[in-house]
């Protein structure tokens, strides 16, 4: 769905309440302010926002989201709020610029499937996704740990995307 509402949010979708998976790509929204409403909603994913700066409103949804993805949204600066979403098992964030540090992933005990492909991490610590069975990302040189070293749990994980 392309989406750019006037209000530069999400406040226009209509509340489906029953609504389980939400795809959006290339809207021009800020916030995801709204998204609230879709209180039953397991999976969201949002391509193409280059204007979105914040997810701080899937905070009220962290009984519900199992996957997100995230791509080419380079302006995101509050990752971490992503630590509060406890049933969270696929989190794929990919060429969306920059995230500080992915110690929020620890918080989520649920995860399986993590990708941060195009992504860097600031604070260079990959020690986080230790345990995961999936995990892709670029190597960087200041990270301390290269995607190779995931090559084992990952063979054991079937193809998701």
């Amino acid at each position: 769905m392309n989406y750019n509402p006037s209000t530069k949010d999400l406040h226009e979708i209509p509340a489906f309440h029953n609504l389980l998976n939400l795809e959006i790509s290339f809207a021009n929204i800020h916030t995801l302010s709204g998204i609230e409403n879709l209180s039953s909603l397991k999976k969201f994913e949002i391509w193409r926002a280059p204007n979105l700066q914040t997810i701080s409103s899937l905070i009220p949804l962290s009984q519900s989201i199992e996957t997100l993805f995230i791509e080419s949204c380079k302006k995101i600066t509050d990752y971490e709020i992503v630590g509060n979403l406890k049933l969270l098992k696929k989190l794929k964030i990919s060429d969306s610029g920059e995230i500080q540090s992915l110690s929020f992933i620890k918080q989520l005990k649920d995860l399986e499937f993590l990708s941060f492909w195009g992504t860097k991490v600031l604070d260079g610590d990959i020690s986080h996704c230790e345990g995961i069975k999936f995990v892709g990302f670029d190597d960087n040189r200041h990270y301390n740990r290269k995607s190779k070293d995931f090559e084992d749990t990952n063979i054991n994980y079937p193809p998701v995307l």
